[in-house]
């Protein structure tokens, strides 16, 4: 089993569901896999999407796919920098995110517990 995981910013209406419905169709119609369960949080600036698929995927390719299903394209292109140089692990989500202004630690975006 392979865990897809992204990263989509902003609003997850109706339209973004069925895109996203679409290309997961058509990914596992041509990579043949099953989605076998799918799991969706909401963040501060969006919303992070879990699907589990029924078989093994190369790295590479969960990269590729996670960039086509709309996945931050910031988050992947650093996704395949550790892939290409075999850092594990490469592919994560944070359930909260800090950035450094001055000299204090802030929270800019946490996950929440139910959708």
């Amino acid at each position: 089993m392979s865990v897809l995981m992204l990263d989509l910013d902003g609003k997850f209406g109706k339209r973004k569901k069925n895109l996203l419905a679409k290309k997961l169709v058509l990914l596992s119609k041509y990579f043949n896999f099953e989605v076998k369960n799918l799991m969706v949080k909401p963040t501060k600036r969006g919303w992070h999407v879990r699907i589990e698929v029924d078989r093994e995927l190369d790295d590479r390719d969960i990269v590729f796919f996670q960039l086509f299903l709309g996945s931050d394209w910031r988050r992947e292109f650093w996704n395949w920098l550790r892939v290409k140089h075999n850092w594990k692990p490469y592919n994560v989500l944070f359930k909260e995110k800090y950035r450094f202004k001055g000299k204090n630690l802030i929270l800019v975006s946490r996950e929440k517990d139910e959708v």
